[in-house]
């Protein structure tokens, strides 16, 4: 067992894919952001990945998010091959309208969602977290998680 801590560990400074935001691509000076937070590194099989999804207003005026569904973001999950195994969106029904954000200078709008982790084998993954807007353009925020046999 503690060699394999030992190996995710390792993983995690090699791939460096623990971004922490990303900042839409509209300006010099960012005026939204995106930040992904997860609630572990290394889980077991038989747990949740709690997630949490942040959009930020940096600037002094108020900004509008405008969307083509109610489907805010899109979560991915890949395996060490970089293919799709998991997508959030796969089993969901959203409702085909307009839908706007508005976030106030200097608000903040969280997201949280979870993922069951018992479908998915021990390994390396990589958690990808998109903004589905249609007038601004977030980078997808990547985050690398583990998952280890149950003790």
């Amino acid at each position: 067992m503690k060699k394999l801590i030992v190996i995710l560990l390792i993983f995690t400074f090699l791939f460096g894919l623990n971004y922490v935001s990303a900042e839409s691509e509209d300006a010099l000076e960012p005026k939204s952001q995106l930040e992904v937070n997860l609630n572990e590194l290394i889980y077991q099989a038989n747990e949740e990945l709690k997630l949490l999804i942040n959009l930020y207003n940096n600037s002094q005026e108020k900004i509008q998010l405008n969307f083509s569904s109610a489907q805010i973001y899109e979560i991915v999950v890949k395996d060490w091959q970089n293919e799709v195994i998991y997508r959030w969106s796969e089993d969901k029904v959203f409702a085909q309208v307009l839908k706007e954000i508005s976030l106030a200078p200097e608000e903040k709008k969280t997201y949280e969602d979870n993922i069951d982790l018992s479908q998915f084998k021990v390994g390396v993954y990589f958690l990808e977290v998109e903004i589905k807007s249609l007038d601004k353009e977030f980078k997808p925020v990547e985050k690398i998680f583990f998952i280890t046999p149950d003790l």
